[in-house]
């Protein structure tokens, strides 16, 4: 399991090389109903992703790439926006031109 958290944090690290943000991320990987989460913190300093942790790692994958354009919706927009599908058209391209 540490394995794929250390993969998952692999490739948030490509991600925020490839589409920075203003705002730290925070990954945890946590037993949750949802295949993942994203939030602003309260002081609006930094970012947490969760992604669920009983998911495959193709799965844990696929909801870490939906996650981040959430996370870039709101550190660009302070919210989900209407800009989010373009947003994760954006992070699933960039992602497949670099590990096609």
């Amino acid at each position: 399991m540490k394995q794929r958290h250390n993969q998952l944090a692999e490739m948030l690290a490509q991600l925020r090389r490839e589409l920075p943000l203003k705002r730290p991320v925070i990954l945890r990987v946590v037993p949750m109903k949802d295949y993942g989460s994203c939030s602003l913190s309260d002081s609006e300093k930094h970012l947490t992703i969760c992604i669920r942790s009983t998911d495959s790692a193709e799965t844990q994958a696929d909801s870490l790439l939906h996650e981040y354009a959430h996370a870039m919706d709101l550190d660009i927009n302070g919210n989900h926006s209407k800009q989010w599908g373009k947003l994760y058209s954006q992070v699933y391209g960039t992602w497949c031109k670099h590990n096609a």
